[in-house]
């Protein structure tokens, strides 16, 4: 889009120099021609700021978010199902708790929906989640039990 007004605007100063010879016409597409070739390098300069707050925010994101599946889920849907919504989701906060005196795995971290077991963080990603475990902020589930009953949860970090 910028370089087609930068075109444009580079074609309506050649054209009006042009029939500036001719007719007094010629100012006013010269000067048309000028604002779309400002318009256009002031675009490209807004392209190239929202392209690095873009970056920033990615980056941001990625440092300060994790989102993990709950594991287990299927095995708790009908204590769930009490708290679900007409759709059979939720979508709200959540605790995570470290269960380190867990038999299976001492770096458990199980998910609680209001009092209610939703699953447990899938024991891939505990460890990780163990070791920032101090920074978290908040966190925040999603649940689906229709289906194929899926669910995950979304941590901020400081």
């Amino acid at each position: 889009m910028t370089a087609l007004m930068l075109i444009i605007g580079i074609a309506l100063i050649v054209l009006s120099a042009i029939l500036l010879l001719i007719t007094p016409v010629g100012i006013a597409g010269i000067v048309l021609g000028i604002v779309l070739i400002v318009a256009s390098r002031k675009t490209k300069k807004n392209i190239a700021e929202d392209q690095a707050q873009r970056e920033e925010h990615k980056q941001y994101v990625k440092d300060h978010y994790v989102t993990v599946d709950i594991a287990g889920l299927y095995y708790h849907q009908e204590e769930l199902s009490a708290i679900t919504d007409e759709e059979n989701t939720y979508d709200g906060p959540c605790q995570l708790i470290q269960e380190p005196e867990n038999e299976h795995d001492p770096n458990a971290i199980k998910v609680v929906v209001k009092g209610i077991l939703a699953g447990y963080i899938p024991k891939d990603r505990n460890v990780e989640i163990n070791k920032r475990f101090s920074d978290l902020l908040e966190t925040d589930a999603t649940i689906d039990l229709d289906g194929d009953i899926s669910g995950y949860v979304t941590m901020k970090f400081k």
